[in-house]
């Protein structure tokens, strides 16, 4: 089972990437299982307490609780094997994502 992670701040946001990958994600992965976080805060202590991990994250850079950049240093910081994808509406980290090997940095709005 695929366990993916999105954290996102704007609901609106949130769910249309939920969606997206609910129409994409079961050509590739017939069993995967999305959470959403509204907050970076809570994504951290759900990784803090090693409950679930997930195996791919889309992370917003900007939140309103903290950034994805200080999300993407802590995951680095322990080990965790999980792939990060950013979703941004800016620029402004692109070779910052480099040094925390993320795995794309896709600038916002999404399209199909």
């Amino acid at each position: 089972m695929q366990f993916i992670a999105i954290c996102e701040d704007q609901p609106e946001e949130l769910s249309a990437l939920s969606r997206l990958l609910d129409e994409t994600l079961p050509e590739f992965f017939p069993n995967y299982r999305i959470m959403g976080y509204s907050s970076g805060l809570e994504l951290m202590e759900t990784l803090r307490q090693e409950s679930e991990i997930p195996s791919l994250l889309f992370l917003d850079i900007y939140l309103k609780d903290t950034t994805g950049i200080q999300i993407a240093q802590y995951i680095r910081s322990q080990g965790f094997d999980i792939q990060i994808i950013f979703l941004t509406s800016s620029r402004e980290f692109i070779m910052e994502s480099y040094d925390l090997n993320v795995l794309y940095y896709i600038v916002k709005p999404l399209d199909r």
